[in-house]
């Protein structure tokens, strides 16, 4: 496997783990239904995984395959599938809002109170810092890796 490649999936995992552990997540901790937790983390990793492959793509195309600066710059990947996904609101920033337009089109309405909870203190966190000028996208990333920090210590 080459680096751009194990550098494209460390991030694409990334990505993926935290939005399918927010959505199993609250399959855990708030039903008592039998819920079939396969299909939905299919269904969210599909639509991510789609979009984070376009932005990969994109990203890529756009430093001339420098593989070095996109090592580099890789935070960028998240950002620009955040916004793609409808993360972000048009000051390039999380806010509870960009989070209810995701939960609504992945995550089912019955788990949307607790997926919030889980957030909040990571975009409270992260929001503020990001700034579509720096040109590492850091506090995207780190937005990222905060979710899923928050739900590992939730498990």
């Amino acid at each position: 496997m080459d680096q751009r490649t194990k550098l494209e999936c460390r991030s694409r995992n990334l990505i993926i783990f935290t939005v399918l552990a927010i959505a199993c997540l609250q399959i855990a901790l708030v039903s008592s239904q039998v819920i079939d937790c396969p299909r939905l983390i299919m269904r969210v990793a599909k639509g991510i995984l789609r979009v984070y492959g376009k932005c990969s793509k994109d990203f890529l195309v756009e430093l001339n395959q420098d593989l070095k600066e996109y090592q580099r710059r890789v935070d960028c990947v998240m950002r620009c599938t955040m916004e793609r996904i409808g993360l972000m609101n048009e000051f390039d920033k999380v806010t509870n809002d960009t989070v209810q337009i995701f939960f609504d089109q992945f995550i089912p309405e019955d788990y949307h109170e607790i997926g919030h909870i889980f957030v909040e203190g990571c975009t409270d966190e992260y929001a503020p810092l990001m700034d579509n000028e720096d040109d590492t996208c850091t506090a995207y990333g780190d937005f990222v890796r905060c979710t899923q920090n928050v739900i590992a210590e939730a498990c």
